[in-house]
């Protein structure tokens, strides 16, 4: 019998499939740093949180209002901590999904791996979405359909997500087509 060779592991990092992510209820991690951010929905969220036995060294930082007039310094907040904190350190957030979005793609490009970003997503069902078409960004979408802000068609959101994007991909609906009535007022979940 000959001896094969064991199979070489080229990746030991997860592959990222395009799909929905998927979210949880936050949990501390075994990290000895953390950073715990919030919008206003995901307030109650972290204040069940903190009320658990938590690390020593704890980060906690809130948005207020609804829609995230701050995620902007907010995520260059993060961006620094993240930046300074030492090897194995943690995220944990709970808010509205565009915010989720926005500092898992910074977190991401920084480095951190998904078992190191903990989210959990609270409040409206809100998405960013890419205009498949002219490729721009819609931010706050609520609805299975909607009016692209840059070309002007009606797109329909899609379960795809992109995490190098940070944001859903939405296609061209057909202007024939009976059902865009019935989407443009249908929330998403």
């Amino acid at each position: 019998m000959m001896n094969m060779p064991k199979p070489v592991v080229k990746y030991r990092h997860r592959i990222y499939s395009s799909s929905r992510p998927v979210y949880e209820d936050l949990r501390w991690s075994q990290a000895q740093d953390c950073l715990v951010i919030c919008d206003s929905s995901g307030a109650p969220a972290v204040r069940a949180l903190l009320a658990q036995p938590h690390p020593e060294r704890l980060i906690v930082v809130q948005l207020n209002g609804g829609n995230i007039p701050g995620k902007d310094n907010l995520l260059a907040q993060a961006s620094q901590w993240i930046d300074r904190a030492p090897a194995g350190s943690a995220l944990l957030a709970a808010g509205e999904e565009p915010l989720l979005c926005a500092l898992r793609r910074m977190a991401w490009e920084k480095g951190y791996s998904a078992d190191a970003m903990i989210l959990q997503r609270t409040g409206r069902a809100l998405r960013d979405t890419r205009c498949a078409h002219c490729h721009t960004i819609t931010s706050n979408v609520a609805f299975q359909a909607f009016t692209c802000s840059g070309c002007g068609r009606v797109l329909v959101v899609r379960d795809h997500y992109s995490i190098r994007l940070g944001a859903y991909i939405a296609n061209m609906m057909m202007p024939e087509d009976p059902m865009i009535p019935e989407m443009l007022e249908t929330a998403l979940k």
